[in-house]
């Protein structure tokens, strides 16, 4: 693999760990300067790293088995075929699976340079695709309505 194309998936994760600090601040920090920010794991790539692609630092405590795979496709594009696209996502997201077991995993990646997306097998009262026994959310509405369903239990 490229440098190039490696850089592309760090900046997606960045872009990823971003949106996920941004809704973790205004949900569980309610908006603290001082509250510690979300960043790409410095494991980013070792498969035997068990949380994912996203270090949620302190916020771990309010969301621990949230697991964050972030998968940057060259050539994804949804315009092509939506089924194949999603079983490609599908299938990436069985092999994680059987990594991470019981965590809650979300395979994120993004089409078209458009917004990124998350398949997971978590169902939540927001608007998703079922693809099988996967859904398939908009990335933001997706960890907004995950962090105010685990501020519930």
């Amino acid at each position: 693999m490229s440098n190039y194309n490696k850089n592309k998936g760090k900046r997606f994760e960045e872009k990823i760990a971003k949106i996920v600090d941004k809704y973790c601040n205004k949900l569980i920090a309610k908006n603290n300067q001082n509250a510690l920010s979300v960043k790409r794991s410095p494991f980013s790539g070792i498969a035997k790293y068990e949380l994912g692609d996203i270090d949620l630092g302190i916020y771990r405590v309010y969301l621990p088995n949230l697991v964050i795979e972030c998968k940057k496709w060259s050539r994804l594009n949804f315009n092509n075929n939506l089924f194949k696209v999603l079983n490609e996502a599908k299938r990436i997201w069985l092999h994680y699976k059987t990594m991470y077991g019981n965590k809650d995993l979300v395979l994120v990646f993004e089409a078209n340079r458009g917004i990124p997306y998350a398949l997971t097998d978590i169902q939540l009262p927001v608007m998703y695709i079922q693809f099988t026994d996967l859904y398939l959310y908009e990335f933001e509405a997706f960890i907004t309505a995950y962090i105010k369903h685990s501020k519930q239990h």
